[in-house]
């Protein structure tokens, strides 16, 4: 588990909305698989936008969520806003997994 405070020291160019004190435990950008604690990756892919699943990563037990505009509709998760959530993704786990 990680503070998304820590999870995101390094990383100036992520907006937080919502509590920096909430704690992951993981990130995940499939709503089906997503396990409650999750931060979930809403990010745009080839065929499909994955903010279309944000109530599914909810109903599955997301806590927070990185995307890259801000959504008021879910002020009950802690929202990191970025333009580049590909990128951001890959940052975000690094850190988190200590690789």
């Amino acid at each position: 588990m990680m503070k998304i405070k820590k999870l995101i020291k390094n990383f100036p160019e992520v907006t937080v909305k919502g509590s920096k004190e909430q704690e992951i435990t993981g990130i995940c950008s499939n709503s089906k698989i997503l396990a409650p604690g999750n931060l979930f990756v809403a990010k745009k892919g080839l065929k499909t936008d994955g903010s279309r699943y944000i109530p599914d990563a909810i109903a599955a037990g997301a806590v927070a969520l990185l995307t890259d505009i801000y959504d008021p509709t879910y002020k009950q998760l802690t929202q990191l806003i970025c333009p580049d959530v590909g990128l951001m993704e890959a940052c975000l786990s690094e850190a988190f997994y200590e690789y």
